[in-house]
């Protein structure tokens, strides 16, 4: 981590403005399509290893977290939610949900040769969402020998966390994932304040977590005048309205919004990303 905070400096430090300063840090700093290429290789083979022997329950393998909303980066999390299309989400309570991570892993140690010291895969007993927790690129033998030598820095210490009990993650980073492609200052914004909040250890175990930081930017933006970001509740009566509506309800929350960026009227405000930057601290 901090050799990439070093090299990003020497490299940024040097650059004059700042469309040549965020280019040269979104490079270096954003998950590049080949790393992305390569956990989604992951996916595929996790998906039809869990197909072959769940193939009653329809399982799918969805990803959320900053692989999926458009703001990785080259240290990301990867974060897997599986979904059985025959079992609701609200059934799985805490000790079928347990089960089930106990068999999936045991499949994983056969099928992906998933080495069994302890620093390599954990159960999370976590009564609000149990997860299996695993050092993506120490573990996954099958998978490294497909991974280029140049490119495993960019994946040496991705963590991958699996659950199988809540779908809220999927759904909110299907909504910074919308947000980012809606306004392309929302997505310089957040990379470069993310990398400011992570130097200074504002995200961090014991302050906030990345999703809880990017809140604060989506409001930020949100509450400007005019506003750059559109509210949540005037996406999901959009889709209502627009009969793009899919009826997603977990738990009694509404997760449905309207993210076909044709059919929503882009931000009449025209500050820059730069002035917004200087704008977030005051």
């Amino acid at each position: 981590m901090i050799n990439i905070y070093r090299m990003l400096y020497t490299k940024v430090i040097t650059l004059k403005t700042f469309r040549e300063k965020f280019n040269e840090f979104d490079s270096t700093y954003s998950l590049s399509e080949k790393s992305r290429g390569h956990l989604m290789t992951f996916v595929k083979m996790f998906e039809r290893m869990l197909y072959a022997h769940f193939e009653q329950f329809q399982p799918h393998v969805h990803t959320f977290g900053s692989i999926s909303n458009g703001l990785g980066t080259s240290n990301s999390d990867f974060d897997l939610f599986i979904q059985f299309e025959n079992i609701h989400v609200d059934k799985l309570d805490f000790y079928t949900s347990m089960m089930a991570l106990e068999v999936i892993e045991k499949l994983m140690k056969i099928e992906f040769g998933l080495q069994l010291r302890s620093d390599h895969s954990t159960i999370i007993h976590s009564r609000r969402c149990p997860i299996i927790k695993l050092n993506f690129r120490q573990c996954l033998r099958h998978l490294q020998s497909k991974i280029p030598i140049q490119q495993q820095a960019k994946t040496e210490f991705t963590k991958c966390d699996i659950s199988l009990v809540s779908m809220y993650g999927v759904h909110n980073s299907r909504l910074l994932n919308f947000f980012t492609r809606y306004d392309r200052r929302f997505y310089e914004l957040t990379m470069a304040l993310k990398y400011w909040a992570k130097t200074n250890e504002l995200i961090s175990q014991n302050m906030f977590s990345t999703y809880a930081f990017t809140m604060l930017i989506v409001f930020f933006l949100q509450q400007q005048k005019p506003p750059i970001l559109p509210t949540v509740i005037d996406l999901n009566r959009l889709a209502k309205k627009t009969k793009k509506s899919n009826q997603q309800f977990i738990h009694n929350w509404d997760f449905d919004f309207c993210d076909d960026i044709e059919s929503i009227e882009k931000s009449r405000n025209r500050s820059s990303t730069t002035s917004l930057f200087v704008e977030f601290f005051r």
